[in-house]
């Protein structure tokens, strides 16, 4: 058990670091596993390493709010075992794996490996956000994805009040980058 105080230095630490690697990943470098799975974390997970966390809206279950779908096409190509895929060290298995399969997805596409991007698919899945990404043309279902996903403008004894309004592709990146550079410079 790590004691409270080293635990809140250590986070406050990788919160400066990550900060720091943002600058760089948001300009040109590749953002690296860790990054990325800390970003997915802090805006899918309300508690801090909380493997146990489940999403009713959505099924999403675990830290990185995997949903049980997902997970078990994950467990057979990781070869992890679909019945014990919520224990901690394999969630962090599974979402590593999953990384790995976005950011080969998003190079064999030639599209660029970005936190954004990676995030995108992550929380789209992989067909809707290919499809944004590489400017296709988007379905109903996938727009009102979209729209719905919008971060919250004002919100009031923790619930959302008002969403940013969804304008377009490049809205939708534009306020989500300043959404996850904010939240990683908390």
């Amino acid at each position: 058990m790590i004691p409270l105080g080293r635990y809140l230095g250590d986070v406050v630490m990788s919160k400066i670091l990550i900060g720091l690697l943002l600058i760089l990943n948001f300009s040109s470098a590749e953002p690296n596993l860790y990054i990325l799975k800390t970003v997915i974390h802090s805006f899918e997970s309300k508690g801090a390493g909380d493997y146990m966390a489940f999403n009713r809206k959505t099924s999403a279950t675990g830290k990185y709010q995997l949903i049980p779908k997902t997970a078990k096409a994950l467990c057979k190509t990781c070869k992890v075992d679909y019945k014990i895929w919520k224990t901690p060290t394999n969630q962090e298995v599974l979402t590593n794996c999953w990384f790995d399969i976005l950011v080969s997805t998003l190079r064999k596409n030639n599209i660029k490996v970005t936190i954004f991007n990676v995030w995108l698919l992550h929380n789209q899945g992989e067909p809707r956000g290919l499809r944004f990404l590489l400017g296709k043309t988007l379905d109903k279902k996938a727009l009102y994805a979209l729209k719905s996903n919008m971060p919250c403008m004002i919100v009031k004894k923790g619930k959302c009040v008002e969403q940013y309004p969804f304008t377009g592709r490049e809205s939708y990146r534009a306020i989500w980058t300043l959404k996850i550079r904010a939240k990683m410079r908390k």
